[in-house]
């Protein structure tokens, strides 16, 4: 699959070109937020072809937990005029290109619920005609959800981007990554992650919500690791190891940074399939390449703000 991060971008500002004045409720992103982006757009092709009636599947859903408003805006004051496609819209333009059964969208905010689905209400280009309502719910509803309709036969590519570590539970994931036929791109929030565990000492709140996060008190055995750095890699290592024991599934971490290379999460692709995990591994040497600065620049220069890359 040639794949190319400077047209993904290109087509997604283009999608959403004319919902630049609705005047609706948006989102906050920064510009490392399109990384975890390309790589949505990347993988749901891929997955509808991964997941082929040759091996028995017959639909195929986009499921989006956490999908906002559709459309964000930066918070970098020189794209203060320029908005992107969210992950909800990503997701909904490629299911009905590349005809995907339907897509599953929810989140707990009202406000973004009614602006997303006026949104796809005035999209049906780049919908192909087709439509989906998103409804307002919370994660562990969604999950319940998934996993009483989920049955053979049935794919499902499952995008888990929470604003905050806190509503994932472990066991909603655990529940969520034993299931076959299910894939999962998790935003592992690493640096926050590392921040509050060193905190968690004083901080019963923090500790309270990493025991749920993590699913037990073992995770405490990588605090004497000082370094927020090396104590996000070995959390996020731990976790890692926490999916493939309980999944037995493939686990493929790529790691985005801000500008000047401080990490500030890791995207976990979970899959079960051999051919999955070979789009992703080259999903990854595409991803390494898209720093978040030639991110930056290539979005400059298509909206106009840089006049050449260099």
């Amino acid at each position: 699959m040639i794949f190319s991060f400077q047209t993904s971008i290109a087509e997604a500002r283009r999608n959403v070109a004319h919902l630049r004045g609705d005047g609706l409720k948006r989102s906050t992103g920064d510009i490392w937020s399109i990384k975890k982006l390309l790589l949505l757009d990347y993988y749901l092709p891929s997955f509808k072809l991964i997941c082929s009636p040759k091996y028995n599947f017959k639909e195929w859903y986009y499921v989006d937990p956490f999908c906002g408003s559709g459309l964000f805006d930066f918070t970098d004051k020189s794209l203060k005029n320029e908005v992107y496609a969210g992950s909800a819209l990503i997701g909904a333009i490629n299911a009905s290109k590349h005809d995907y059964t339907n897509c599953i969208l929810s989140d707990t905010n009202k406000e973004n619920i009614d602006a997303l689905n006026r949104r796809i209400g005035a999209s049906g280009i780049q919908l192909n005609s087709r439509t989906y309502q998103a409804q307002e719910r919370g994660f562990e509803d969604t999950v319940n959800m998934v996993l009483r309709t989920k049955r053979f036969g049935m794919a499902m590519l499952i995008f888990v981007d929470p604003d905050g570590y806190v509503p994932i539970k472990w066991q909603l994931m655990e529940r969520l990554v034993k299931e076959v036929g299910i894939d999962v791109i998790f935003n592992f929030m690493t640096y926050t992650i590392a921040l509050n565990a060193s905190a968690s000492k004083t901080n019963h709140t923090h500790e309270k919500n990493l025991n749920e996060f993590f699913g037990d008190v073992m995770w405490k055995q990588h605090l004497t690791t000082m370094n927020k750095n090396n104590l996000g890699s070995k959390l996020l290592l731990y976790y890692i190891s926490k999916i493939q024991i309980a999944s037995g599934k493939n686990v493929i971490p790529i790691g985005v940074h801000r500008e000047k290379g401080k990490k500030l999460y890791d995207l976990l692709v979970i899959t079960r399939s051999g051919a999955g995990t070979k789009v992703i591994q080259t999903a990854k040497k595409i991803m390494d390449k898209a720093t978040t600065e030639s991110i930056h620049r290539e979005f400059k220069v298509q909206s106009g703000i840089q006049k050449t890359l260099f």
